[in-house]
């Protein structure tokens, strides 16, 4: 049976295909100038208790200092994606009484959710992996000026527990705000830093400050 030739003759009449990088258009595209970032951050806990986190500690996770104890926000808006906690073995001789690791997630639309663990014995530390549940305060961005002080969920923990927060931050961008009305946000240090460092704050920055970064030049 004959095989059928397919017609090429499309092909043939624009010639060769451009390569690749000749396909641009006539203009630019549009461009998200907004710079926004995804960022594991981790953090570990110097005291064992519950720590309360609210939007205006998640905003102050990067600051640039400008002089003695102040510093300024580089980001204006963060997301919280999920959080990882690794809890220290409780060891053999207070396997039962070492309180559990947990993250409570407050939601203002139904009740709030509840995600524990316990180590167990000398070896097994507690273990918990939790996203921000639908409708949850902490699954919506926390923005600039917007309800700073409202906690967005519980971490209690052990001393010496490791935190990982999964983080989407954006950058402050105020191109488009009116000349004289920029007004970055001044954040309050425990320490004195170096003008023009970027600093990583702690989670629980004014409360107990306990929560520091790692491996992350900090103020605390």
């Amino acid at each position: 049976m004959q095989r059928r030739k397919g017609n090429k003759s499309s092909k043939r009449a624009g010639g060769r295909k451009p390569p690749k990088g000749a396909r641009q258009g006539v203009k630019p595209p549009s461009l998200e100038a907004s710079i926004s970032f995804g960022r594991t951050v981790r953090f570990t806990a110097a005291n064992s208790g519950v720590h309360s986190i609210t939007r205006a500690q998640l905003l102050n996770l990067l600051v640039m200092t400008t002089g003695a104890n102040t510093a300024y926000r580089i980001c204006d808006a963060v997301k919280v994606k999920k959080i990882r906690i690794w809890g220290n073995p409780p060891g053999l001789a207070s396997a039962g009484i070492v309180p559990p690791c947990s993250v409570q997630w407050f939601s203002e639309a139904g009740p709030s959710k509840i995600v524990s663990d316990v180590g167990m014995g000398s070896t097994f530390g507690a273990k918990i992996n939790t996203a921000p549940p639908q409708m949850s305060l902490a699954g919506f961005w926390s923005l600039t000026g917007t309800n700073e002080a409202t906690v967005l969920f519980d971490i209690g923990c052990e001393a010496g527990d490791t935190i990982d927060v999964d983080l989407t931050f954006r950058i402050q961008n105020q191109f488009l705000t009116a000349a004289g009305a920029e007004a970055a946000t001044m954040v309050s240090t425990t320490a004195a830093g170096t003008v023009g460092v970027v600093y990583g704050l702690s989670l629980d920055l004014n409360t107990t400050a306990s929560l520091p970064p790692v491996a992350q030049k900090t103020l605390v």
